[in-house]
C-alpha cells in the first residue's frame, strides 16, 4: 500500500512540475528576440539607419540545409531592403539598403555564394539570378556544409545583446565612408549582360565597372568615347581576354589584373594607374579607401579559406561602414548586379584585391 501511495505521489509531483518546466522553456524562447530584430540592430549600429522589418524566411545553403534567413525591411516609405543571416554562425553576411528582393516567398532559393542567389525551378534546373543563366539544380550543391550545426540560442542571445548594448551606448555615429562616386547607381552593371555575342561573367563586368568608375571620378582618360556604352566597353574587354587567355569566363584575379592593365595600355590616355593583385586584408582595403579620400578597387568574394564555396564573385569595393574592423563591420561594394546595387558585406569575406 505504501509503495502504491508513493507511486501516486511521484506521479502527482511530475504532473505538477511538468507544466512549470514547459512554461520556463516557452518563456525563454519567447524572450529571445527575432532574427528580424537582430538584423535591424546590426544595420542601425553599422549604418546608422533605422529599418522596419516586414518579413523573414529561410534559404537553402549549398548542402541543401535551411541555414540562412532572409529578412526583408522598409528603409523609408519608398525604399526597401533585405539582408541575409547565416544561422550556423549568426553572422549578418550581407545587407542591401536600397534593393527589392529579386525573389519571393514562393521561390525555393539557394544562397550558393556571397551575393549569388539561385531560384530552383520545377524541372530539376535552377536559375542563377545575377546572370540569368540556367544550370542543373544538382550543380548548385556540394557537401561543404553537410555536417552543419546551427548556432545555439545562447550564442544568438549573446550576439543580440552585444548589438543591443552598442545601440544604447550613445556613441557618435558618422556616415558610411565612401570614395567619390561610391553611390553612383549608373556605375552598377550586371554580370553576363550587354556583351554582344561574347559570353562573359562577373570578372569582365567588375573590370568594366572599375574602369568606368575611375574614368568618371578620378581621370577621364581611362575609357575612350568609343567605349562609353556598357556593351562596347565589355565587348572590348572580352576581345582582349579571349586573345590573351583564350577564354572570357572564370578569369582568375591575377588575370583580371592583367586584363585591366592590357586594356589601359591599349585604349587609355595619360595619367592612368596600373593595377596589381594582392591578398586581401582589412588594412590593405581600408588604406585603399583611405577614409573616403582614396579610390575604388576590385574585390574577389566567396572563395578561399573563409568561404563555403569554390566559385567566387568579382565586385568593386567603394567604402566601409564607420567603425569597421577586421572582424566586425562591413565593406561596401558595387555588387555587379543591377537589381542589387550597392551592398554591405562582412569585412572578413574578400579573398583578393586588385588595386
Amino acid at each position: 500500500m505504501k509503495k502504491i501511495l508513493s507511486l501516486i505521489l511521484a506521479l502527482c509531483l511530475c504532473l505538477c512540475l511538468a507544466p512549470s518546466a514547459f512554461a520556463a522553456d516557452s518563456m525563454a524562447n519567447k524572450d529571445l528576440p527575432s532574427d528580424a530584430d537582430y538584423m535591424a540592430l546590426v544595420i542601425f549600429n553599422n549604418s546608422n539607419i533605422e529599418v522596419t522589418p516586414t518579413d523573414t524566411y529561410k534559404l537553402l545553403d549549398v548542402s541543401g540545409n535551411l541555414s540562412y534567413v532572409c529578412v526583408e525591411f522598409d528603409v523609408s516609405d519608398s525604399t526597401k531592403g533585405f539582408g541575409i543571416i547565416d544561422l550556423s554562425t549568426y553572422d549578418v553576411v550581407m545587407y542591401a539598403l536600397d534593393s527589392t528582393m529579386p525573389f519571393s516567398n514562393a521561390d525555393t532559393i539557394v544562397y550558393n555564394g556571397f551575393l549569388r542567389f539561385a531560384v530552383v525551378n520545377d524541372d530539376d534546373t535552377a536559375t542563377i539570378l545575377d546572370s540569368n543563366t540556367t544550370v542543373s539544380e544538382a550543380s548548385l550543391y556540394n557537401t561543404s556544409r553537410s555536417e552543419l550545426s546551427l548556432a545555439s540560442e545562447r550564442t544568438k542571445l549573446e550576439r543580440i545583446n552585444k548589438e543591443r548594448t552598442l545601440s544604447k551606448a550613445g556613441r557618435v555615429r558618422s556616415s558610411e565612408v565612401l570614395v567619390s562616386g561610391g553611390s553612383d547607381t549608373s556605375l552598377v552593371y550586371s554580370a553576363g549582360n550587354n556583351s554582344g555575342s561574347w559570353s562573359t561573367d562577373c570578372g569582365i563586368n567588375a573590370v568594366a565597372m572599375y574602369l568606368r568608375h575611375m574614368d568618371n571620378y578620378f581621370n577621364n582618360n581611362y575609357v575612350p568615347s568609343t567605349h562609353y556604352s556598357e556593351s562596347k566597353l565589355k565587348v572590348a574587354l572580352a576581345v582582349i581576354a579571349n586573345s590573351e587567355f583564350g577564354y572570357t569566363t572564370s578569369i582568375s584575379m591575377a588575370n583580371l589584373a592583367k586584363l585591366t592593365n592590357k586594356y589601359m595600355d591599349t585604349y587609355s590616355g595619360s595619367g592612368v594607374e596600373s593595377v596589381s593583385r594582392v591578398s586581401y586584408t582589412w588594412t590593405t582595403y581600408k588604406n585603399r579607401i583611405n577614409n573616403g579620400n582614396g579610390k575604388p578597387c576590385i574585390l574577389y568574394v566567396g572563395a578561399g579559406t573563409t568561404s563555403y564555396w569554390t566559385s567566387a564573385h568579382a565586385v568593386v569595393g567603394v567604402g566601409y561602414t564607420s567603425g569597421a574592423t577586421s572582424s566586425s563591420g562591413y565593406d561596401i561594394v558595387n555588387s555587379g548586379w543591377i537589381s542589387l546595387g550597392y551592398v554591405q558585406i562582412g569585412t572578413s569575406i574578400p579573398g583578393s584585391i586588385i588595386k
